[in-house]
């Protein structure tokens, strides 16, 4: 495998965090429309066992641009390895 220069995995790193950023606020944001008024009032507290929705809310937005960043970089690695055999 052909050496991949640092500007191109810097290249390859920002876009995979930009998607990644974009869908956990996506994902955030639509799982905070599915709240009540009361529920995105609480805070997120452990001691006081409130805010349970709003931290699986984060929770999940989280793992969502886990995968979307794993995706898109697996994505972009393939486009560049198949165009470049061409």
């Amino acid at each position: 495998m052909k050496h991949i220069s640092i500007k191109h995995k810097l290249a390859l790193l920002s876009a995979c965090t930009i998607s990644g950023i974009i869908a956990y606020f996506t994902a955030y944001n639509f799982y905070l429309s599915e709240m009540t008024e009361w529920q995105k009032d609480q805070t997120i507290s452990f001691e006081s066992n409130t805010g349970s929705t709003k931290f699986k809310a984060h929770i999940d937005s989280a793992i969502i641009a886990g995968l979307v960043f794993c995706a898109s970089a697996i994505t972009i690695t393939s486009l560049v390895k198949f165009t470049k055999k061409k």
